[in-house]
């Protein structure tokens, strides 16, 4: 008798602490828990990735968070409190390395931390990401096997990335513009210099127009330079350099026939003429309205000249679509503000994505200009792990490739994925 009471007890005691342990046991889950991804590239500079996937869709549209890879930091006094340029050497290999076919809109389905420099901008072609990682250079990213590849190295910072063709445009602050030929780039190739251009000021923009022949050239007192680039090999200036009335530094640029547009550090966007491209006059000026305490800035130009709408990311006046068809004659379609913060945007079809630099990725449905409204009603956020840090997402470039966007992420210097997979909506 008394050992079934015994035994009894026992199993009381032994439920109790069954409880107990699962009321006020650690809720973490221990690395080994963890989703992880392989690193399935031979080359030694293998990214490392990391991702805090807590906070999916957490953002809404009340917080802060093209394409022509304008999006260039022309003031580096705006709100980039991430900027610690020091060698980002980790190991947080928590990611799931999956495709977006099968992923909830929204997902953060990879983050490919660089080893060193910001992440500023983005452009990719093929299976390669040609990242502006300002004192670090550029920086390709195998996207396929998240490898890091190669890194460009640059004089002062790259601020801009553009490609045209096979022609990569690397916007160097303390160097000109450098071109390199990418048409053999893989694995082992890197890219090739071709030319580059020396204006007397600053660069922190770039873009290109007239089938591929001009390139314009913006940055620091609002100055712009035209350059005849009709033989890739041997660029010429056309004419003096001229310079905005605004005398603001030049933070985009984007080309449409003969009109150069230029977004200033004040958030102004100037129409150019360059009918005549030795002597460019400005024909239009247009300002922004903007929500008191927001501070505009003219980071990204997207020019869609089969519409003729230009697609206008300003810091703080908001992502705006403007009619050009007549450069001279500017008007404003429609605009959705999320806040301070828009940086850049990607635009197809009907859809735009905006790298919202204080909340992560704005998708758009812009069917309807004066009704623009936000896809799945909230902006999408994510923290980055790096170094046993987590990172709010602050993107400043956006890249989209099927049903996932490439975002330059400022915050973890990272090149971050995310599904926008709408049939999972």
């Amino acid at each position: 008798m008394n050992r079934m009471k015994l035994f009894s007890c026992v199993i009381v005691f032994m439920v109790m602490a069954s409880m107990f342990t699962g009321c006020f046991g650690s809720s973490e889950s221990s690395d080994d828990d963890k989703p992880k991804v392989s690193n399935n590239s031979n080359n030694s500079n293998n990214i490392n990735n990391g991702i805090n996937n807590d906070d999916n869709n957490s953002g809404n549209n009340d917080n802060d968070g093209t394409n022509n890879n304008n999006n260039n930091d022309s003031n580096n006094n705006n709100n980039n409190n991430n900027n610690n340029d020091s060698n980002n050497n980790n190991n947080n290999n928590n990611t799931n390395n999956t495709t977006s076919s099968s992923v909830q809109f929204g997902t953060l389905i990879d983050a490919y931390i660089l080893t060193y420099g910001y992440v500023e901008d983005l452009t990719i072609s093929g299976n390669y990401a040609y990242v502006a990682a300002k004192s670090g250079g550029v920086v390709i990213i195998n996207i396929v096997t998240g490898s890091e590849v190669h890194t460009v190295a640059t004089n002062g910072e790259t601020w801009d990335v553009l490609l045209d063709g096979d022609v990569l445009f690397v916007a160097d602050r303390g160097g000109g513009v450098a071109f390199y030929d990418i048409s053999s780039v893989d694995d082992n190739t890197a890219p090739v210099s071709v030319a580059s251009v020396s204006p007397s000021f600053s660069v922190d923009s770039v873009a290109v127009g007239k089938a591929g022949t001009l390139l314009a050239v913006g940055g620091a007192l609002g100055k712009i330079q035209l350059y005849d680039i009709s033989i890739i090999g041997s660029p010429s200036p056309i004419g003096s350099t001229f310079a905005l009335s605004s005398g603001q530094n030049v933070a985009s640029l984007g080309i449409a026939g003969d009109t150069v547009f230029a977004g200033d550090g004040d958030g102004a966007l100037f129409a150019i003429d360059i009918t005549t491209p030795t002597s460019p006059s400005e024909s239009f000026k247009y300002e922004a309205t903007y929500p008191p305490g927001h501070e505009p800035w003219g980071l990204g130009i997207t020019v869609d000249t089969a519409n003729n709408r230009l697609y206008y990311s300003n810091w703080g006046a908001g992502f705006i679509i403007l009619d050009i068809t007549d450069p001279a004659d500017i008007k404003e379609m429609g605009r959705f503000i999320t806040g301070d913060g828009v940086y850049d945007s990607f635009v197809k079809g009907n859809r735009a994505y905006l790298a919202n630099a204080q909340g992560g990725l704005a998708v758009l449905d812009i069917t309807d200009p004066q009704s623009i409204e936000l896809v799945s009603y909230e902006v999408v956020k994510h923290k980055i792990k790096k170094s046993g840090f987590d990172y709010q997402m602050a993107t400043h470039g956006v890249w989209l490739i099927g049903d996932k966007v490439y975002m330059a992420d400022n915050a973890a210097h990272s090149v971050a994925v995310i599904s926008v997979d709408e049939s999972s909506l």
